[in-house]
């Protein structure tokens, strides 16, 4: 099917034939129409429509996506769709910007629209999920004891393991003490324990449309990570082993999305520690990022508050970090 005969389906059909939708709808929606109504009052807009998934049902019809949030970029203005995939929002007529928000999927901007008075007009919105594998970078595990002891370190990867270092057998032992850390069975010394791995369903983590994280401009993001990971309670040498692998990674683009997980969120979307004998104190910070061209970002985004973190007895500390693919917020 050629360009304009896809156009054509796409206007008389309201969906996609699979494959060609995201190479017609790179800004990911379309204008259905945009016409004059008396049933809509003086300085407003009435903005329709309906959000489709990027899967087919069994007939080869395009699904809809219920639950998914348009909104104003000031969020004054805001619905959720039916169980049919549809909208309807009033916006005022002065308003030049609609987002669409779906979690796990691409979030999607109208930017600059002129929306008139007396005017309905019908959006769709073809949001899609990228597949692509994302690594699990450099996780790694220091382990420190004023006392000799002897250690069993276990993990299990959310996602497919690539790499460990030293090699993984079911477990790590290894002997911990203030000299460093040795592997038992070897006798070497390392400075930490070593694994990566690689998922496709790795994502940030909201909390509804909302996003506890930092936007972040590039040319700061040593100060902003020496800063983060001071309060997060990194020593020294773990900070500048994370920001040397880190920092040169994040400077693509001219900003960042940069969230921490820590706690119960990194055991949940990363892996499981479990390390025996139980450490006095366990430290595990988990670095998600997405490159950004702009700071203008459709969604509410609140700063954390990081935990101190006091360090005594035997003491176990993990980072690791991720880059997400690049957020596509301006057409």
């Amino acid at each position: 099917m050629n360009y304009f005969l896809a156009l054509a389906a796409v206007f008389m059909t309201g969906s996609l034939l699979a494959g060609e939708r995201k190479s017609i709808l790179r800004q990911g929606y379309v204008v259905i129409s945009d016409i004059a109504s008396e049933d809509v009052p003086e300085g407003k807009c009435l903005v329709m429509g309906k959000v489709y998934s990027p899967e087919y049902d069994g007939d080869g019809q395009q699904r809809s996506l219920p639950g998914v949030r348009v909104a104003t970029l000031d969020q004054q203005k805001t619905t959720v769709t039916d169980t049919a995939g549809k909208y309807k929002l009033l916006i005022d007529s002065d308003d030049t910007t609609l987002y669409m928000f779906a979690q796990q999927y691409e979030e999607i901007v109208i930017w600059n629209y002129l929306f008139r008075s007396k005017h309905i007009v019908t959006i769709n919105f073809y949001p899609y999920t990228d597949y692509e594998m994302m690594n699990v970078d450099k996780p790694v595990i220091y382990l420190y004891s004023d006392q000799m002891l002897n250690a069993r370190v276990q993990f299990a990867s959310r996602g497919a393991v690539t790499f460990t270092y030293p090699e993984y057998n079911e477990s790590w032992n290894v002997q911990v003490s203030s000299a460093g850390l040795k592997d038992t069975a070897s006798g070497k010394s390392y400075p930490y324990l070593f694994w990566e791995a690689e998922t496709s369903e790795l994502d940030f983590k909201f909390d509804g449309a909302a996003l506890e994280a930092f936007v972040i401009k590039t040319d700061t993001v040593v100060s902003f990570l020496e800063s983060s990971l001071t309060a997060m309670g990194l020593n020294q040498t773990e900070q500048t082993d994370f920001i040397t692998f880190w920092a040169p990674r994040m400077v693509a683009q001219p900003y960042a999305l940069v969230q921490f997980l820590t706690g119960d969120d990194y055991a949940e979307k990363i892996s499981t520690l479990q390390v025996t004998p139980k450490p006095d104190k366990l430290l595990r910070v988990f670095m998600l990022f997405s490159p950004l061209a702009t700071d203008q970002f459709a969604m509410t985004i609140t700063k954390p508050v990081f935990e101190s973190f006091d360090r005594s007895g035997f003491t176990v500390v993990e980072w690791g970090g991720s880059q997400l693919p690049s957020l596509q917020i301006i057409p």
